[in-house]
């Protein structure tokens, strides 16, 4: 029996680990849909791999829901089953930013964004499972959650006292309440065929802080310093996504390759059932 070519969605895939992660894993034999907002960045990755039989790209903006719905709606359009979806895309915005649909930037694209689409492609991620190996979510945290502070419950958004760095801190802190969460509701189901796992990249040598002015710039000299390759960073995105000693694992925080303990707001589960129920009623709200 041919078994068949395991498929993989990967965000923010143009450059850094995402691309780096797609890399490895069409090495590996896998099919790989990469996802970004430049259509031309795009063409030029796809170009670049040599694998039009492998690779295939779709554009979306991720910091609009609506068009973070669309894409998911295209891929259940397209009726691939989704063995490991890679929400890496992220951003840091300095000064608080709007999207056109009303949702602050940092908590659209680094939150709400990876717990949307995960939703709405659910039934793909379904659909690859087998009973000895899960579909498999990875969401793209930081260790920068451990430098959060206990959100309002009124104010996820920021808009009261926004502080760059704690907005970024503040959205990588809900990565981790999601992966947590969901796993919890995934297991109560009692149907385990979906894993869901949170990773550090580390700190990694990219793009990242660009384009946010003087913070940006600080920021961005500061961690250059200690910083690894995106080739490196992406080991932990891999690994959450294909090695088989983990298909059993979920709700998980991870540091690069290694599970870590995350801080203790991120482990309160109360809190992140308030935050999951919340995030699930602004993505229906704009998304409807």
């Amino acid at each position: 029996m041919t078994i068949p070519t395991r498929h993989a969605v990967v965000t923010g895939a143009t450059q850094g680990i995402g691309l780096e992660a797609a890399k490895a894993l069409l090495h590996m034999g896998w099919q790989v849909t990469l996802v970004g907002r430049n259509s031309s960045a795009l063409a030029t990755v796809s170009a670049n791999l040599k694998q039009p039989d492998r690779v295939t790209t779709r554009v979306a903006d991720l910091s609009l829901l609506r068009q973070t719905r669309k894409l998911g709606d295209d891929l259940l359009q397209a009726a691939q089953p989704i063995h490991a979806l890679i929400n890496n895309a992220g951003a840091y915005f300095n000064p608080r930013q709007l999207t056109t649909e009303g949702v602050e930037a940092t908590w659209a694209l680094n939150h709400l964004s990876p717990f949307g689409l995960t939703q709405t492609v659910e039934p793909l991620l379904r659909a690859a499972a087998t009973p000895d190996n899960p579909a498999r979510v990875v969401v793209v945290s930081s260790n920068a959650h451990t430098m959060a502070k206990k959100p309002p419950r009124d104010d996820l958004e920021f808009a009261i006292g926004y502080k760059a760095m704690q907005a970024y801190a503040r959205s990588k802190l809900a990565n981790i309440w999601f992966v947590r969460e969901q796993a919890n509701r995934w297991a109560q189901t009692g149907n385990p065929a979906i894993t869901i796992n949170a990773v550090h990249p580390g700190i990694v040598g990219t793009r990242f802080f660009r384009g946010n002015g003087f913070f940006g710039w600080f920021w961005r000299t500061l961690l250059d310093r200690v910083a690894i390759s995106p080739a490196q960073g992406a080991q932990g995105l891999l690994r959450l996504a294909t090695d088989p000693s983990l298909a059993a694992v979920t709700g998980k925080y991870f540091s690069q390759i290694t599970e870590k303990e995350p801080a203790p707001l991120a482990k309160d589960a109360f809190l992140a059932q308030q935050v999951w129920q919340a995030s699930d009623k602004r993505w229906r709200e704009v998304t409807a």
